[in-house]
């Protein structure tokens, strides 16, 4: 994990997720990029041809500064190596082509933005690059602070078809030699618990050679409040969650449910792509 983005609109919530990358991107030692987006969706095509052109571009530079202004103290003093940029454009797709074209390993967002704040927009685009970004994607709560991840919990169907998933997270719990906590949430009733569980922690031995890995049957008439009251209750530090899994398919296969699902919950949430491998 080389190198590591943060979007900042400058609202109480990316100001925090700032704050809780600058430490992550210490911690896994990895280059931090910092960037805001001057939101090009607040002027009309007319517009665009006049003094605004000028105006837009005074006002980036001035945007610019202040964020190097934020980052620098923060970067400096944790001996975080850093970039600053700010870039002109539609925020969630400005965000998702900077991932790609500098091979960002992780993007890093706050769980909500600065709706009012139209020139900076951001927020309210988290969901969508949650969505659509072909990048692990880490959504960070208001107040929350970095602390290394002794617990994840991954939410999973158990499926021997579906180990693959897990290589992601394995790859992710490394860095920190956290315990995975698999969880399945049992909507039917009568789920085989013990083999499950075993036949689960054998496969993930042999194939990824990971150890600190158990499984956790949830007995819950819904899957999301089944996630929901385990985090309330036994407090992982983080959750991590496949993007488009098969076995979760009422909650997190469409565009729309993976950024829902991950913004419902009260501590920071790494989605990821599905392994094929």
């Amino acid at each position: 994990m080389k190198k590591i983005l943060v979007a900042v609109d400058f609202s109480d919530s990316s100001l925090n997720a700032l704050k809780y990358a600058v430490a992550f991107a210490k911690s896994v030692q990895a280059e931090l990029s910092v960037m805001t987006v001057y939101n090009t969706m607040n002027y009309t095509p007319l517009s665009v041809l006049g003094d605004i052109n000028k105006h837009l571009i005074d006002d980036s530079v001035a945007l610019k500064n202040k964020l190097e202004k934020l980052v620098a103290p923060q970067c400096t003093k944790s001996k975080v190596p850093y970039k600053t940029h700010c870039i002109v454009g539609i925020p969630e797709i400005e965000i998702q082509k900077f991932a790609r074209k500098f091979h960002t390993s992780l993007i890093i967002m706050g769980q909500t933005g600065s709706g009012g704040i139209k020139k900076f927009l951001l927020g309210s685009t988290t969901s969508h690059v949650v969505n659509t970004s072909g990048v692990p994607v880490m959504i960070v709560p208001v107040k929350f602070k970095f602390k290394a991840y002794k617990k994840i919990a991954f939410a999973s169907d158990l499926n021997p078809k579906n180990i693959s998933f897990m290589k992601g997270v394995i790859e992710f719990a490394k860095y920190f030699n956290s315990t995975i906590t698999v969880l399945y949430v049992d909507t039917e009733g009568g789920y085989e618990v013990d083999n499950k569980i075993l036949q689960m922690q054998e496969l993930i031995t042999k194939k990824y050679g990971y150890e600190k890995t158990k499984g956790v049957i949830l007995n819950d008439v819904n899957v999301q409040s089944g996630i929901s009251e385990y985090i309330n209750k036994h407090k992982p530090d983080i959750a991590v969650l496949v993007k488009y899994h098969p076995g979760l398919s009422k909650i997190i296969s469409t565009k729309t449910n993976s950024g829902k699902l991950a913004d419902s919950f009260n501590l920071p949430v790494l989605v990821l792509e599905a392994s094929k491998k």
